[in-house]
C-alpha cells in the first residue's frame, strides 16, 4: 500500500508498506530541498509508532525499517516529516493549586562541576527507613529520678 508523506501540511514523498509475515516493512522516499536532518514518524492513528532518521541520497530522503504488523493493525497509518529540532517532547500539565513535583524538587538542587561541566545536582529529601523508625523512647539524660 502507498502512502503520502506529509510536512508542514505538504506532500513531499511517499511511503510503502508491505506485509512479511508478522512484520511489515516500510519505504519511504522523500523530495525535500532544504538540507538538514530529517526524521519520519510512523503514526498509526495519534500513537508513534516508531522514528526513523531519514538518509540523504541524490533524489532525496529514504527511510526503511520493519515493524510488526499488529503495530499497524487498528487505526489509520500516517507518515509525517520532520526536522529533528521539531520532534514533539513530552508535555505534562501543571495545576497551579497543586505542587509541580520538579519544581519541588529543584528548590533542592544545587549547582556543581561534573567533568569541567556545570551540572544541576538534585538532593532527595532524607527518608526514614523502617529499621531506623525505633517505636521506644530513648532514655532522657535531664530526667534524673531519684526516690
Amino acid at each position: 500500500m502507498r502512502y503520502d508523506v506529509m510536512y508542514a501540511s505538504q506532500v513531499v514523498g511517499y511511503a510503502q508498506i508491505e506485509k512479511e509475515g508478522l512484520y511489515c516493512r516500510i519505504f519511504a522516499s522523500c523530495q525535500i530541498e532544504k538540507p538538514g536532518i530529517y526524521k519520519l514518524q510512523v503514526k498509526n492513528g495519534h500513537k508513534i509508532v516508531k522514528t526513523l532518521t531519514c538518509i540523504p541520497g541524490k533524489q532525496g530522503y529514504t527511510a526503511e525499517t520493519r515493524i510488526p504488523a499488529k503495530q499497524l493493525e487498528n487505526g489509520e497509518v500516517h507518515f509525517v516529516l520532520m526536522e529533528k529540532n521539531q520532534i514533539s517532547q513530552r508535555q505534562a500539565t501543571v495545576n497551579p493549586e497543586e505542587e509541580f513535583p520538579y519544581m519541588a524538587q529543584l528548590e533542592q538542587a544545587v549547582l556543581v562541576s561534573a567533568a569541567g561541566q556545570p551540572v544541576i545536582a538534585i538532593r532527595e529529601a532524607p527518608t526514614q527507613d523502617p529499621q531506623d523508625s525505633d517505636p521506644s523512647p530513648e532514655p532522657d539524660d535531664k530526667s534524673g529520678c531519684s526516690e
